[in-house]
């Protein structure tokens, strides 16, 4: 599990750092990187299926709290965005990429830096159930199957998503103040760091994020 939602992941800053690391782990099972200073996280999914057709879905920002994704907005822009496109449409069509995958970037000092590659459906796009003419599972499955698709449209200007972690079930007992779209996982366990299900959001205001962050807090409070 290493160095996925932030497990296995150690940011070491000093030599007291690197000691105490050394202690308590094999560095033959790590690898070093240099840390890379950004100003936002971002996030795209693609989808290429076996006739080579290749379709991108919005730009989003997504927020991280404690390694995990705790909400996306979308979509935003880049100045880099649509090379880095181009040149992902590019390396999967070497590869003869078949399905979704997601890319997540370092928005650092207006550079465009991929962090992360996952080769499949993926927590950032989980807004497109709602937000688009195409969700990301219908073109993962679309994608294996041969089938065409055209590119997602939005249903409206702005949409929005924030993740209910650690929130055990009573508490969807008192939700009419909810206006976005619930979509609960059905987990049985509620544990620090789960992620327990999503809420979608869609408004033609660029206000839609702090409504569904003020919402969520509802839910948590006692």
């Amino acid at each position: 599990m290493g160095g996925y939602d932030g497990y296995g992941t150690f940011i070491i800053q000093s030599k007291t750092d690197l000691a105490a690391f050394l202690k308590k782990n094999d560095p033959n099972e790590f690898i070093c990187e240099s840390f890379i200073p950004f100003q936002e996280e971002l996030a795209c999914s693609f989808a290429r299926n076996q006739n080579g057709q290749f379709i991108s879905f919005p730009l989003v920002q997504t927020v991280q709290k404690d390694n995990k994704c705790d909400s996306v907005f979308g979509p935003v822009k880049h100045s880099n965005f649509a090379l880095m496109s181009q040149k992902i449409s590019k390396v999967l069509t070497q590869i003869d990429y078949v399905g979704l995958i997601t890319f997540e970037f370092f928005n650092a000092n207006q550079k465009l830096l991929v962090n992360e590659v996952a080769p499949r459906v993926h927590n950032s796009a989980h807004y497109s159930l709602d937000a688009l003419s195409i969700d990301q599972f219908l073109a993962h499955l679309k994608s294996g199957l041969g089938l065409n698709y055209a590119s997602p449209t939005q249903f409206m200007k702005y949409f929005a998503m924030t993740n209910l972690i650690y929130l055990p079930e009573s508490k969807l007992v008192n939700q009419k103040f909810i206006s976005g779209k619930l979509h609960w996982y059905g987990k049985t366990e509620s544990r620090p760091g789960r992620k327990m299900g999503h809420i979608n959001y869609l408004a033609n205001n660029s206000d839609i994020l702090k409504q569904a962050l003020q919402e969520r807090k509802k839910l948590y409070e006692k």
